[in-house]
């Protein structure tokens, strides 16, 4: 919502709804296979879908980095900044702590949404504190692209939008 009212996320204003329609469904089918196989349940099966070769990146990912994630569409809450967020993964790269946002199209504004969920992770796990932040870009042809996020960049930015949100939110 803060990304939206402030400009910083994607414009999907001139997108077809059915389009929409479809990418949204792509979306939910990805996160929820990520989301049961973290927590060891089997997942639906999407052999034939549109989500399948997204999901077979998710699954490539996985296998080549050693990503072993712990929590899946957990929420955060930020007291003291006065927002929430569901994180899409938080988990273990090698020996880092690392928060991950899928993402199945657009990405516009993630290393905000990242950087967000990682200040209210760390809000409210001060001796759990996440050293990488990240999004995972998933493709049609079941590649994937993982890229770290500046934190203390994306992080001035989300605390400026906030600023600017509540005082669209206040008026003059």
């Amino acid at each position: 919502e803060i990304l939206r009212a402030t400009g910083l996320a994607g414009d999907f204003s001139r997108v077809p709804p059915a389009t929409l329609e479809a990418a949204r469904e792509r979306g939910i089918a990805v996160h929820a296979v990520a989301e049961v196989r973290t927590y060891g349940y089997e997942p639906p099966d999407y052999t034939g879908t549109s989500a399948a070769p997204y999901i077979e990146a998710y699954d490539r990912f996985v296998k080549e980095s050693g990503f072993n994630a712990e929590r899946a569409e957990f929420l955060v809450t930020h007291a003291a900044w006065n927002y929430c967020g569901h994180p899409d993964l938080l988990g273990w790269l090698g020996p880092q702590r690392m928060l991950c946002d899928l993402k199945t199209g657009d990405a516009t504004g993630a290393d905000y949404q990242v950087a967000a969920y990682v200040a209210a992770w760390g809000a409210e796990h001060p001796y759990e504190l996440v050293e990488v932040g990240a999004v995972l870009s998933l493709r049609d042809d079941g590649t994937y692209r993982l890229r770290e996020v500046s934190l203390p960049a994306a992080l001035e930015v989300w605390y400026a939008a906030c600023r600017v949100f509540r005082a669209q939110q206040e008026g003059p």
